[in-house]
């Protein structure tokens, strides 16, 4: 909980690159949430956006920072040294949390009563309007399985909550990495037996991308920090090999339509050949891709 040195009980912390013209729409969902307004403080932290567009009278719990070092998880960590509050809650600009989100994350650290802890949620795929073009679908079908995840030992950052406490224990994210940080900070994070929670009623909706340079584009970029990660191998010989495991996850998928899953797996099968590509250039020396 809230503590004398510490005038927030929440930060929550957004990296920005190039996404300025969907912050309204989630700072609109921080300003609906089920807790007093003066519990938390909001740190938009642009990362080199070359169009940067605030949105007009800022609510006072707002800050705009500036980080000059490319990458999401540089940018959250330069959040973090500045925020005041005690939990510090990680989420996307892309993303809409539910009303109840910060109301769930405050139950749920009063009842658990750790001081230092990680908790993280669900993050639902939302089409936009009526899209049903093949991206979208994919992008639906396929998801961010935050639960597997977790069961795994991480969380994606669109949605997770850390004490500052755990956070510094473990020196933040690694500020290297375009892709895959939230993993390696999770696994760190409980390596020095922390506990990590579920909270299932703390949602953020993601829309789904709905062209193919999106999906492209976050293909290249999470196979850049698979390849700079310590399983790189296993990466290698992951990527080589058909998508078979993805194509078996989405036609077991039954709450879709046949379809639907039909077209997922072939737009699987195309990013599967970027992919490869992106490997290769890699393996030459290439820089990963960061958006």
């Amino acid at each position: 909980m809230k503590t004398s040195k510490t005038p927030y009980l929440f930060s929550i912390i957004v990296p920005v690159y190039e996404h300025w013209h969907l912050i309204p729409y989630l700072l609109h969902a921080i300003s609906q949430q089920d807790v007093l307004e003066n519990s938390y403080e909001v740190i938009l932290v642009d990362n080199g956006s070359q169009n940067i567009v605030v949105p007009k009278q800022l609510p006072n719990y707002v800050k705009i920072i500036h980080c000059q070092l490319p990458g999401s998880y540089a940018a959250r960590n330069q959040g973090a040294k500045l925020a005041q509050g005690e939990w510090l809650v990680f989420t996307d600009a892309d993303c809409v949390p539910d009303k109840k989100w910060l109301a769930a994350y405050k139950e749920a650290i009063e009842s658990y009563e750790d001081i230092s802890c990680l908790l993280a949620g669900p993050i639902s795929m939302v089409l936009e309007g009526n899209d049903q073009n093949p991206y979208a679908i994919y992008d639906l079908i396929k998801g961010i399985p935050q639960k597997r995840y977790f069961q795994k030992g991480y969380a994606a950052t669109a949605n997770l909550v850390v004490s500052r406490q755990a956070f510094n224990k473990v020196g933040g994210f690694d500020a290297k990495r375009f892709s895959g940080g939230d993993a390696a900070f999770c696994r760190a994070v409980v390596n020095q037996n922390t506990p990590f929670y579920w909270v299932e009623t703390a949602e953020v909706c993601h829309p789904t991308r709905t062209t193919w340079l999106e999906i492209e584009t976050k293909a290249r970029r999470v196979k850049g920090g698979q390849w700079y990660s310590n399983a790189r191998l296993y990466w290698l010989c992951k990527t080589i090999l058909p998508p078979i495991l993805e194509w078996s996850r989405f036609l077991r998928k039954s709450n879709h339509s046949l379809r639907n899953r039909l077209l997922a797996c072939c737009v699987q099968s195309r990013v599967w050949w970027v992919e490869l590509k992106e490997i290769a250039k890699l393996f030459a020396g290439h820089r990963a891709e960061r958006q």
